[in-house]
């Protein structure tokens, strides 16, 4: 049985193994990293990562249609970096007075995985910020973050098969996805959203 990998011993994965080659590929080295993941923009750089990586390992392959479930995965790994920029940026702007702090935005910050909700509280807030009132940056973003909410209202169809209600989570999602689009436009959207923080950041502490 052990050709096929059954386990026949404990199972581990971490490694308090002291003569370990830690610059193996396979080792991740959290222990400095702790310090630097405790922002939310710092996760939603390695989400994004993530899923940029898979796109690169299906581009240097064959073409391949058993591969193509790979799309929930990927969107969710690419939402999620999004959510968590959005939540970093509602963060600021309560920190900085921009949004009133209050128990439904707590409640939106630690229940809700929406990013259309999510987007339209900080969307009059950025569109303030910025300063060119003609720049059609944030038109683009929004009818972004429209268009993959509505794949992923939840923020659990790329996760399961079935909503709550029992639908098919796949119902919602496009007949077919450019996966180089989807991973193109998402780094558009978070630098935007990135950038925006900075650009308030940069006026706040001025």
């Amino acid at each position: 049985m052990n050709s096929f990998a059954w386990p026949d011993s404990s199972l581990e994965f971490s490694c308090d193994d002291s003569t370990a080659d830690i610059n193996s590929a396979a080792f991740c080295c959290l222990d400095w990293m702790r310090n630097h993941c405790n922002a939310d923009g710092a996760l939603a750089y390695y989400y994004s990562r993530a899923a940029d990586k898979i796109i690169e390992h299906r581009l240097s392959l064959p073409q391949s249609n058993s591969d193509d479930g790979l799309f929930m995965p990927v969107t969710f790994l690419y939402r999620h970096s999004i959510e968590l920029r959005l939540k970093e940026l509602i963060i600021f702007f309560i920190s900085t007075g921009e949004l009133a702090k209050s128990s439904k935005l707590e409640k939106l910050l630690q229940g809700s995985h929406s990013l259309s909700k999510l987007w339209i509280r900080i969307e009059p807030v950025i569109r303030k910020l910025a300063p060119d009132k003609d720049d059609p940056a944030a038109d683009h973003v929004s009818s972004f973050i429209e268009r993959l909410d509505a794949c992923d209202p939840g923020g659990t169809s790329m996760r399961y098969s079935r909503s709550l209600n029992g639908s098919l989570s796949s119902d919602l999602f496009p007949d077919r996805v450019d996966l180089v689009k989807l991973r193109d436009s998402v780094k558009k959207v978070s630098n935007f959203l990135e950038g925006s923080l900075d650009y308030a950041s940069a006026l706040h502490n001025r």
